[in-house]
């Protein structure tokens, strides 16, 4: 719960004018029966948004909160006639002009804010989900919601990885020498994957940075010039920065990590994504010696790239 309310609260500080997150947030709040920091949020929100929806969550909790005064002094509060029925489906636009379409349910079957152009929002398990992809393999339901994990909060920036592995794309559609500037996965990523994923508002979200790409520490194969991107695959330097390691030698700049362990899912195995599964005999001829705990049994991963060049400068 303390990684959601976090995750929401950097949303906020993000983008100021994301109802979504004001509303998440607020719902957090009132699951752990804190009404007072619900009431809050909801009077920030209501400084940056023009929402319908928040006013009448704030005037909501206000209401509770006097009840629950009452209550406290001896008095009954009121029964609510409706408190255990589903509400309808309600739409609006917001003040931010993101239309919103959420499912108001009672609190055990609550579900989480669907957001459709120029936004996102932030799911319980804390993942970020902007942007749609086939997931489960049947075209004829359309695409779903793609979930990103934060790997870096830098305030008024996010760095997300997508939870799963989404599609099985070549680094390179030849086998030649090549470099992350020139792979045909670098044109794919920022150009057919993130026009079918992203709507127009979303990849306004975006931000295009500058990528150093360095020389492989230990083969020395030459990792090419800086580019700028959208969308790319982490370096070396930055999965080794930014993820946990059970052991790792600097020597052949290669180590083990169970936190890099990553399911594909059923549409990138359709298309070809390869995928392992260690088995008990696995884990106790090896795996256990590199520092992995038995959760990792039997759990279906796949490989995905980094932009870094690999043992031969064919390969990544």
């Amino acid at each position: 719960m303390g990684r959601a309310i976090a995750a929401y609260r950097a949303a906020i500080d993000i983008d100021p004018k994301n109802p979504e997150a004001y509303e998440a947030l607020a719902e957090l709040f009132l699951e752990q029966e804190d009404k007072e920091a619900a009431i809050e949020i909801l009077n920030e929100s209501l400084e940056n948004t023009e929402s319908r929806k928040l006013k009448k969550l704030l005037a909501e909790a206000e209401t509770s909160e006097k009840e629950d005064g009452a209550g406290s002094s001896g008095e009954e509060p009121a029964a609510d006639a409706g408190e255990n029925e589903k509400t309808a489906v309600m739409q609006e636009k917001d003040g931010n002009g993101t239309d919103t379409e959420t499912v108001m349910l009672n609190e055990e079957e609550r579900t989480e804010p669907v957001v459709s152009d120029g936004g996102y929002s932030i799911n319980d398990e804390g993942y970020v989900t902007i942007g749609r992809y086939e997931r489960d393999g049947d075209e004829s339901n359309g695409p779903e919601p793609i979930e990103w994990e934060v790997l870096e909060d830098n305030g008024g920036s996010m760095l997300l990885i997508s939870r799963y592995i989404l599609d099985a794309q070549p680094y390179n559609m030849e086998d030649t020498d090549i470099t992350w500037e020139n792979c045909t996965l670098r044109h794919w990523l920022n150009k057919d994957f993130l026009n079918t994923a992203f709507t127009p508002g979303e990849q306004g979200l975006v931000q295009t940075v500058t990528l150093s790409n360095p020389d492989n520490a230990y083969f020395g194969n030459e990792g090419g010039n800086d580019t700028q991107d959208k969308l790319f695959c982490l370096s070396i330097e930055e999965i080794r920065n930014l993820y946990s390691f059970n052991s790792w030698d600097d020597d052949v700049q290669c180590g083990y990590s169970q936190a890099l362990m990553t399911e594909a899912t059923v549409q990138a195995v359709k298309n070809g994504a390869g995928i392992f599964t260690y088995t008990q005999e696995d884990y106790n001829n090896w795996i256990a010696s590199v520092g992995y705990d038995e959760s990792c049994i039997g759990r279906p991963c796949g490989w995905w790239w980094l932009r870094s060049p690999g043992n031969f400068s064919i390969s990544a």
